[in-house]
């Protein structure tokens, strides 16, 4: 599939999406603002994990 096409494509599937979030009563900024945040909670073990390792890493060089 072409960029071009594929560009249509998500533009035609995020119309529909906020046809139906309207449907709904749903803003889709507030829908996808709630989505990033269900990303990022998700998300933070891994971060978590991977800052205590980092912290782990200063502590050995210093």
């Amino acid at each position: 599939m072409s960029e071009k096409t594929e560009r249509a494509e998500r533009r035609k599937r995020k119309e529909m999406a906020v046809k139906i979030l309207a449907a709904q009563g749903l803003a889709y900024e507030d829908w996808l603002d709630a989505r990033h945040r269900a990303v990022i909670e998700e998300g933070a073990p891994t971060v978590d994990a991977a800052l205590n390792l980092f912290i782990e890493n200063q502590k050995k060089r210093t």
